[in-house]
């Protein structure tokens, strides 16, 4: 599993709809699969899940996104997972990785940054 966290600043809902777009357009095998959000106590929450195909692994990835926030700052946490081929091998050749790091690349146009 690969994951990293974020942080940055912006609307929630401005913020996750640039974002869907974005990561959309990393590669033609992107796909949105489910989204949701929720308000609670003024915290908005908003989760992504994409799949990836990579071809050069004959694998799909999977990326979930989770963006909190309380106003205008925003935190951001990026899972990478799948990625395996078969039952036993879950040997990914660095899918999940690179689908997470897409997404960094993605969220640092809009000046985030990586979380110690």
């Amino acid at each position: 599993m690969a994951k990293i966290a974020m942080h940055g600043q912006g609307s929630m809902k401005e913020t996750t709809g640039w974002f869907i777009e974005e990561m959309l357009d990393t590669g033609a095998s992107v796909e949105l699969l489910e989204s949701t959000e929720r308000t609670l106590g003024g915290v908005s929450f908003a989760v992504l899940v994409f799949e990836k195909y990579f071809m050069r692994a004959s694998n799909r990835a999977s990326l979930t996104v989770l963006f909190t926030s309380n106003g205008e700052d925003l935190f951001v946490d990026i899972i990478g997972a799948g990625g395996g081929q078969g039952v036993f091998f879950k040997l990914s050749w660095g899918s999940k990785e690179d689908f997470v790091y897409s997404a960094r690349k993605v969220l640092e146009k809009r000046d985030f940054r990586e979380l110690a």
